[in-house]
């Protein structure tokens, strides 16, 4: 403990890896959409999302309210819905309110 660790010094312990297991406890559970998964080469990979029973109408990203009609935001990929969705002035993009740059 009174030691510290070098790269000159040589590690006496190895850890050793087994691929099915980190394979099976990374895929056992869901993804969300969007979300990405670090690869064995530690770059991000999309990865698959979860599938499960749609609904009709989903609650507005920025405000929470049900709403039947929403736009995705094309800065974040939130739903948005009519009153929370703003033209963003720097790319003139349909944005959330979230995102929007005004100035």
């Amino acid at each position: 403990m009174g030691k510290i660790w070098t790269a000159e010094d040589k590690c006496t312990t190895q850890r050793v890896c087994v691929p099915e297991q980190e394979s099976s406890s990374s895929s056992s559970q869901p993804l969300l959409r969007g979300q990405r998964l670090i690869g064995q080469d530690g770059k991000l990979t999309k990865g698959m999302c979860a599938q499960g029973p749609s609904t009709g109408v989903t609650s507005c990203g920025v405000c929470l309210k049900s709403q039947a009609t929403q736009t995705t935001c094309s800065q974040c990929e939130r739903a948005a819905c009519s009153s929370c969705t703003r033209q963003c002035s720097c790319c003139s993009s349909s944005c959330c309110s979230v995102c929007t740059t005004i100035e």
